[in-house]
């Protein structure tokens, strides 16, 4: 079994290899090409296709580092991993060192969390974070709420257990980190900007308290189509940077966005119907409160 859009890097391998337990690199393909076989017959996303749910790539974040260490000195806080897929970068959060007692991942179809398990070689209580199945458009996951005041209380107590949550509105002042990896760019630019504003109702109300993420993008505020038969939602480094700014409006918030230029069609989310060289980028951002 073998496929050539399998071509992990020497990171990710010894990632791989650290929550496996598979040493030898040829059972590691194969063990990674079943579970991905199996994956895309629930549904083809291109982040199966490509492997990205074998890649950390929250670590891959310049300001990940800084960022993890801030949150872990804060007493409970919370770090939520938004469209988890197999849960590969909240375990490498894990790894890093933060408490997986306080990870909550979330994602619409619980099957890729449960492969996750499958490919990890894991199960609840060996990796017992939280994971909150349903739409993240849906209020009773996460409702809006004006961002809170920097130094107030949260309005509920911390759940001490978060296995127990169905919901990420429980969280709501708890919330260090949420990390959204190639996931934005899914929804229109309305459910987009409902997103962050109940992200940032969410977010805990202390000085670097972060939403980060990556994402693909042309360039400019526009509809990528994609030869899979829908459209990615494309920002400008300005209106990515507008859009927090309106959602965290009354709050000092501090916005940082890289672009990573790519070219060629068999790249990340390469299925696209541009012309083969044609430049495109990934977008790296984070968005701290301060």
């Amino acid at each position: 079994m073998e496929d050539r859009l399998y071509n992990p890097s020497e990171d990710d391998k010894i990632f791989l290899k650290s929550l496996t337990g598979i040493k030898d690199e040829d059972k590691l393909e194969k063990h990674v090409i079943s579970i991905q076989q199996e994956a895309l017959k629930v549904y083809p996303y291109p982040c199966i296709i490509f492997y990205d749910f074998i890649k950390p790539y929250m670590a891959r974040i310049p300001a990940y580092p800084d960022v993890l260490h801030s949150g872990r000195a804060c007493k409970g806080a919370v770090l939520v991993d938004l469209g988890c897929g197999f849960g590969n970068n909240i375990r490498k959060a894990v790894l890093d060192g933060w408490p997986v007692e306080n990870c909550v991942a979330t994602d619409l179809r619980a099957v890729f969390w449960e492969y996750g398990h499958k490919l990890f070689r894991s199960t609840p209580e060996t990796f017992p974070a939280s994971f909150i199945q349903g739409s993240i458009l849906d209020p009773t996951i996460i409702a809006e709420h004006p961002p809170l005041s920097i130094g107030s209380d949260p309005p509920t107590q911390r759940p001490s257990d978060l296995r127990s949550l169905t919901s990420l509105n429980h969280l709501r002042g708890h919330v260090f980190i949420c990390f959204a990896g190639y996931f934005f760019h899914l929804f229109t630019y309305d459910d987009q900007a409902r997103l962050a504003r109940a992200l940032a109702g969410l977010l805990s109300p202390v000085r670097g308290a972060t939403i980060l993420g990556l994402q693909v993008s042309t360039g400019k505020r526009e509809p990528w189509s994609l030869t899979l038969g829908y459209a990615l939602m494309s920002h400008s480094v300005e209106s990515w940077e507008e859009m927090w700014k309106e959602a965290f409006r009354g709050c000092e918030i501090h916005v940082v966005t890289n672009m990573r230029p790519r070219q060629g069609n068999l790249t990340v989310y390469g299925l696209n119907s541009r012309e083969r060289g044609e430049t495109y980028y990934i977008m790296e951002w984070l968005v701290t409160r301060r």
